[in-house]
């Protein structure tokens, strides 16, 4: 089945498309800016960490956890 070029996709391909390309606006200007900055862009690891501690609650949370095993 063919689309015409003008005819919408499903509700989850509609969403799909969607999130993929918030999450690429979401992470563009920062990737601009630390390479404009430093001259290399950052880790993925280290962008992961960085969103990861703004989590505050799931953050506190591992870092109790880990404590906790620790002790």
């Amino acid at each position: 089945m063919t689309r015409q070029p003008g005819e919408r996709g499903s509700v989850s391909e509609i969403a799909a498309k969607t999130a993929v390309e918030s999450h690429e606006v979401e992470q563009a200007p920062l990737v601009v800016i630390e390479t404009l900055a430093t001259g290399a862009p950052e880790s993925i690891f280290r962008r992961r960490l960085r969103k990861f501690r703004r989590i505050k609650r799931g953050y506190y949370s591992f870092v109790l956890i880990t404590v906790a095993y620790v002790i």
